[in-house]
């Protein structure tokens, strides 16, 4: 980061905290697939259609019992397909960056987190966020106030420790706010990570710039918070998600 904005580094050319290459390692070896689906889906996923491969489904002996336990809440292989062909459908009609996040990155964020359309499974929720405008008092200097589509943010139980504490937080801070934009509950729930979407083919430059200035603000309304190692971020471009972070 640097006081006028932000500069683009490379995670295998530039320094970061072990934390952070701990999520990546992770993070890739989710991506490859390896043994990510439990061996025994493998049959009725082939006599539906599925083109998944082989490798794909855990077979190991020492690690299939864990990977079929937490595997108890994979949605239904016929809402991936209606998925994958509405995404598709997007991309051949070359729909806007509105319909690919209602009909397409919302249903997924959805399944991911929410016990139904409108109920979080636990403290971590979504919203849809683009018009979250960042605070004056954080944007960095002469940088437009960049948005971005989506954020997962953190909901303290009511009546914990936690909420009491950023209540109080929040009176000392610029838009009484617990973070750097003050839209509605963002006010009073922590974002943990923001989602940058575009459609395919639109320049990517454009997201890495919405992201930058982004994580630019909300650090600099963390300057006090030392203990944050770096900030991450997701940049969905159509059928592609990518991750990115930022340190100080």
């Amino acid at each position: 980061m640097k006081e006028t904005g932000f500069y683009v580094g490379s995670f295998s050319r530039q320094p970061h905290p072990e934390s952070l290459r701990a999520l990546r390692i992770e993070l890739r070896d989710i991506g490859l697939g390896n043994g990510i689906l439990p061996a025994s889906l493998e049959s009725e996923l082939r006599s539906l259609g599925s083109e998944i491969p082989r490798f794909a489904f855990d077979k190991d002996e020492a690690t299939r019992a864990n990977t079929e336990e937490i595997a108890t809440n994979l949605p239904p292989f016929s809402w991936v397909k209606r998925l994958v062909d509405h995404a598709v459908e997007c991309q051949n009609d070359r729909e806007g960056e509105a319909s690919w996040n209602a009909d397409v990155h919302a249903p997924v964020l959805e399944r991911v987190f929410r016990s139904d359309r409108f109920g979080s499974q636990g403290m971590v929720d979504f919203r849809c966020c683009p018009s979250a405008q960042i605070l004056p008092a954080y944007k960095p200097r002469d940088a437009p106030s960049k948005m971005v589509d989506f954020c997962l943010f953190i909901r303290p139980e009511c009546g914990s420790p936690e909420e009491q504490a950023i209540e109080a937080i929040c009176h000392t801070r610029s838009g009484q706010s617990i973070n750097h934009t003050d839209l509605g509950n963002f006010c009073k729930h922590p974002i943990a990570l923001p989602i940058e979407t575009k459609r395919p083919g639109e320049q990517g430059d454009n997201a890495t710039l919405q992201m930058g200035t982004w994580h630019s603000a909300q650090w600099r309304s963390l300057r006090r918070r030392r203990a944050i190692e770096f900030l991450p971020g997701l940049i969905v471009q159509g059928h592609v998600w990518q991750f990115v972070a930022s340190k100080s």
